[in-house]
């Protein structure tokens, strides 16, 4: 046999192979032909670059006495958490942010008259939440306005719903039922 015959002979098995498998056959050929090539080109190099890095770590540690490194990034977000509680104000400070509210509802013209009110802790971290619901009577710009000054003067005061209703379509005061919450913080060290 000429190696012609015997190329000829090669192919004509190949296309019987691939008519007996089909497509999902020759699908996973192609698949599995795929992974071959993915493990020879991309992860043998990065294997390499693996045991380099386990090498520099061993070297780490050895310098180092096997002792762990604290990372500076650690600190640093250590500093950043101290800093995000101390934007709030301590917890004993309830008084004078309240104060800040009714004075603020008194400058826009609305009666606090009544209210619910629920100090909270939810016990992981150091911050306090003194949830406020309060039902107000007003014009639609004495509510607005009020609750714009009010979240201006108390930057640690969220607004956390408000709902309007009108007793006939045409009345000029509105029932507003408003719900804030005032963070505070356990102690500002």
């Amino acid at each position: 046999m000429t190696a012609k015959t015997h190329f000829q002979r090669y192919v004509w098995c190949i296309k019987e192979y691939a008519a007996a498998l089909a497509w999902p056959g020759m699908l996973a050929i192609a698949i599995a032909l795929t992974a071959v090539l993915v493990a020879g080109v991309l992860l043998r190099p990065l294997s390499g670059q693996m045991s380099g890095l386990q090498q520099r770590v061993a070297q780490a540690k050895a310098a180092h006495g096997g002792r762990l490194m604290q990372l500076p990034a650690a600190d640093g977000a250590i500093e950043q958490l101290r800093q995000y509680y101390q934007f709030f104000p301590a917890k004993e400070t309830l008084g004078v942010w309240m104060g800040r509210l009714y004075e603020t509802a008194a400058e826009n013209g609305i009666a606090l008259d009544q209210g619910q009110y629920q100090l909270s802790h939810d016990g992981k971290g150091k911050l306090w939440r003194y949830e406020i619901v309060l039902p107000v009577h007003g014009s639609y710009p004495q509510v607005r306005a009020f609750l714009a000054q009010v979240l201006a003067k108390i930057p640690h005061l969220a607004l956390q719903s408000v709902s309007f209703e009108r007793q006939k379509v045409g009345d000029a005061m509105v029932e507003a039922n408003i719900r804030l919450t005032l963070y505070l913080s356990e102690n500002n060290a």
